[in-house]
């Protein structure tokens, strides 16, 4: 059977689409499982892979094929080389910006992608101490005497690293600090009352959804949402398109021994507003 350009290029595709939706599977079930997928990079990271895999292969062969061409099986065998690279190249970045933690901080999670880790000074490997289940879910256990929690703000405030980047308060997650979390979970009831929109996307998702669920917001990298979760086994289940409740914490109340007689001598406070990331 003799290949033409565009039988060639069909079989190329072909190949590629089976590779792309193996590749799919895997970003889905294991790298970023529901509902990360959509909220943590997923299709910016699949977006990369289908580019590399179904365009620039398939097309480089439909511009170099040519029947009975010299050189034809070099041509080709170049472009796999090529594609294959750009390919290996391509799932390792998409690996890379995966979310290997959740960490959970005063009343919501955090997500942390592979290039943040370096940032909290861990290596992938340091992980295995939190669970075996990626990404992992840490439990941010802050100092609970309030002159101690001041200046941890204040220090993640001046080194410009969120709260959720200090290593030194992460613990591993258990009953007691799921007892501790449950008291943040959001009262979607109320959050939701008075705002027609939000009320009815948390109706329907109810109806869709018959078993018991708990609420809290979620920071990624694109943004913050509300995400379900699984009271038995703390998996997240879903994200609803709802804003979640604001993370505004004010520190100008908060006074350190020894600094009231300075604040009256100044007339100045000092306030320290946390953002929704945790700054």
């Amino acid at each position: 059977m003799t290949f033409t350009r565009k039988r060639a290029f069909a079989v190329h595709l072909g190949i590629s689409l089976i590779i792309f939706l193996f590749m799919l599977f895997v970003i889905l079930t294991m790298w970023y499982p529901p509902p990360l997928f959509s909220l943590d990079g997923g299709w910016q990271g699949i977006r990369i892979i289908a580019a590399v895999d179904i365009i620039l292969g398939p097309l480089l062969t439909l511009i170099v094929f040519k029947p009975g061409k010299p050189g034809l099986k070099f041509d080709l065998a170049v472009i796999a080389l090529v594609q294959t690279a750009a390919l290996m190249y391509g799932s390792w970045i998409v690996h890379q910006e995966r979310p290997w933690a959740l960490v959970f901080v005063e009343d919501r999670f955090y997500t942390i992608t592979g290039p943040q880790l370096a940032a909290v000074n861990m290596e992938q490997e340091d992980l295995n101490a939190f669970g075996d289940h990626l990404p992992v879910q840490i439990y941010s256990e802050l100092p609970e005497d309030e002159a101690t929690l001041y200046k941890v703000r204040w220090n993640a405030v001046g080194s410009q690293r969120p709260l959720y980047f200090l290593k030194e308060f992460y613990r591993p997650m258990n009953d007691e600090y799921r007892d501790s979390i449950l008291l943040n979970a959001i009262d979607m009831e109320s959050h939701v009352a008075g705002k027609p929109e939000a009320e009815e996307v948390y109706k329907q998702y109810r109806k869709k959804q018959k078993k018991p669920l708990i609420y809290f917001p979620l920071n990624t990298r694109w943004g913050s949402t509300i995400v379900s979760v699984d009271p038995n086994t703390w998996e997240l289940i879903d994200s609803l398109d709802i804003e979640p409740p604001e993370l505004r914490i004010l520190l100008a109340s908060e006074t350190l021994p020894g600094q009231q007689e300075n604040t009256e001598e100044t007339g100045e406070e000092t306030g320290i507003g946390i953002d929704d990331n945790g700054h």
